[in-house]
């Protein structure tokens, strides 16, 4: 990572406090709040905003980190996308779904004409990389069918103390969302959200959650259905 001169640093900083506060990017509030977050582990500076209203927390300049990530295939988010899509089939009760990986395929989320269509869409740790909330979530959603289910795999923020998630401080991450937020983005897009738990392990960290949207009453129901019998989704560790 790239060291930025002290000075530079604090004409960004002072340049954003002065910016005018904009509307939250997800529920268009019209009272978000600037934070300059200084990491406890390292000296990395990060500024961040949040919205009043649905908790969502935008990360839209790196202060001391010019270049943010693109979304890339990483082992771990492959290994995972693959369990994901086996709770996706054992959740539809179809074995030959049609499963597109996000992380495999990032390329289908640019693509302004889609053709295809999903029964299963996976995406490992891809929702918190979005710059533009509504606009990635309804490329994603453009490429489900109409009884398919989309599977996230992210951190979801409970409140706590920003400075304290190392994640949010991980290259290339664009928005840290809460359940309100994420909620609002299912709501603007006619579509339904679940939240369920993960194998739980030290690496995935308390937090960490399947975010479940499907635009059909009974595959969310199938979801619930499964969760009864099943305490955790598909791990791959197993």
């Amino acid at each position: 990572m790239a060291l930025v001169h002290p000075a530079r640093r604090l004409r960004g900083i002072r340049g954003l406090r002065a910016a005018p506060q904009p509307y939250c990017q997800v529920c268009f509030g019209p009272a978000t709040k600037l934070h300059v977050l200084r990491e406890h582990h390292s000296d990395r500076t990060l500024a961040v905003r949040t919205c009043d209203r649905c908790g969502y927390v935008e990360i839209p300049d790196r202060i001391d980190d010019d270049a943010a990530a693109p979304i890339a295939p990483v082992a771990a988010s492959l290994r995972r996308e693959r369990a994901m899509s086996k709770l996706g089939v054992d959740v539809l009760g179809i074995p030959d779904a049609a499963i597109l990986a996000v992380s495999e395929h990032p390329e289908a989320l640019d693509s302004e004409a889609v053709e295809d269509r999903y029964d299963v869409v996976v995406a490992a740790d891809v929702i918190d990389r979005f710059g533009d909330p509504l606009v990635d979530f309804a490329r994603m959603f453009k490429l489900l069918a109409d009884r398919g289910v989309l599977i996230c795999s992210s951190t979801i923020h409970d409140g706590g103390a920003l400075a304290r998630r190392r994640h949010v401080f991980g290259r290339g991450r664009g928005s840290y969302f809460t359940p309100q937020s994420l909620r609002r983005v299912a709501s603007v897009h006619n579509v339904k959200v679940d939240f369920r738990l993960p194998p739980p392990s030290s690496k995935s960290g308390a937090r960490r959650r399947y975010v479940i949207f499907t635009r059909s009453p009974e595959v969310m129901a199938a979801v619930a259905d499964y969760f009864a019998r099943n305490r955790h989704a598909p791990s791959h560790r197993s």
